[in-house]
């Protein structure tokens, strides 16, 4: 039985609103993963990482709740019970915000007002890009393991917002050959199948004593400079095989004005030095993303002061445009920087 033309009629419009919804999450949150689910017996089901997963909770869940769970999985339950059982400051960084987070949780349920701190947000957008990388085996193994090692924390913990800001870009993540030992390796390769452009991607995180457990470098106040000028060379250092661009996660704490504009001096100031000295002359360097989130030097204060915000620093030295909308890509990675920011809290459609 064909369909009635008021039939088609209806489908169609129904197909148009569909886009229209997808178009929107796109624009909003960029081309991470759209979140799959349903609801079977008052109960979200959710679809990640190639396996349907339930909530387990009872009450109201979202998928900020999903995030929550995706990283709590990157621990599971047996390592969060134990580190739970250590002196705060022994435990994993990342469970000292869980932990923080959960207690002024319920301060805020106490007074009926829920705020979020520095703690709880670094711990939600831990568990989204967790949950953004989910569809990639490869990369999700070697970075939970990394994640789970106080010691390689941070770097991995920088490594996969790299991930995610790629992948949210409309990237897809490879790897180079590590049995090469000819050369050095970036930390992975980006591949936008749409524009037909690979680049070169490495993750640089600033550590500073007494930030993440890092117990090196020299103590005092950790905004007292950016010194990320050696970051920047060992990136020079590596061999990419396409245009290369680097993301600086510069680990500073929140910042007046002032101080915003001093850092960013001495970020510009670092780049025409390099420059200067030929550094740059013979590099498929094309771009740098400084980036910096004060949210674990937050911790448990609620956010909402002008020094809380997060900020990134783009530097262009080379012009490389996405064929399908003439979009330079380090624009599209600081857009993908923003997007990856405000965790959707609903799918397209809801």
């Amino acid at each position: 039985m064909k369909p009635t033309p008021e039939q088609i009629a209806s489908l169609i419009a129904l197909l148009k609103i569909k886009q229209a919804s997808e178009d929107e999450f796109v624009r909003l949150h960029g081309h991470a993963r759209f979140p799959v689910y349903t609801h079977m017996e008052g109960k979200m089901v959710i679809a990640i990482g190639g396996t349907l997963n339930k909530q387990i909770r009872e009450g109201p869940y979202n998928l900020l709740d999903v995030y929550h769970d995706t990283a709590l999985d990157l621990f599971g339950e047996d390592r969060i019970q134990a580190e739970m059982n250590r002196p705060f400051e022994e435990r994993h960084h990342a469970l000292q915000w869980l932990s923080t987070a959960v207690d002024q949780h319920a301060l805020d349920e106490a007074e009926g007002v829920y705020r979020p701190s520095g703690s709880s947000v670094a711990w939600g957008r831990l568990g989204y890009d967790l949950f953004t990388v989910r569809d990639n085996a490869k990369l999700l193994a070697k970075l939970s393991r990394e994640l789970r090692n106080p010691d390689e924390f941070q770097s991995a913990r920088c490594e996969l917002l790299t991930c995610s800001i790629a992948v949210t870009a409309g990237f897809e993540i490879q790897f180079e050959d590590e049995a090469d030992t000819n050369k050095r390796h970036v930390e992975f390769v980006a591949v936008h199948t749409e524009a037909g452009i690979s680049i070169s991607v490495e993750a640089k995180s600033r550590r500073r004593n007494g930030v993440l457990g890092f117990k090196g470098g020299h103590a005092g106040d950790p905004g007292a400079k950016v010194k990320i000028r050696s970051l920047l060379e060992d990136a020079l250092g590596k061999a990419p095989e396409y245009p290369l661009y680097v993301f600086v996660d510069v680990n500073l704490p929140f910042g007046t004005k002032e101080e915003r504009m001093r850092w960013l001096t001495e970020i510009q100031q670092t780049v025409h030095d390099l420059h200067a000295e030929g550094y740059l002359r013979d590099s498929l360097l094309h771009g740098v993303l400084f980036m910096n989130d004060p949210s674990h030097y937050i911790g448990p204060r609620h956010l909402g002061a002008p020094t809380d915000s997060l900020w990134a620093y783009p530097v262009k030295l080379r012009e490389l445009k996405l064929p399908e909308s003439g979009d330079d890509v380090l624009d599209r990675l600081l857009l993908a920087w923003t997007q990856r920011n405000a965790p959707p809290s609903m799918g397209p459609g809801d």
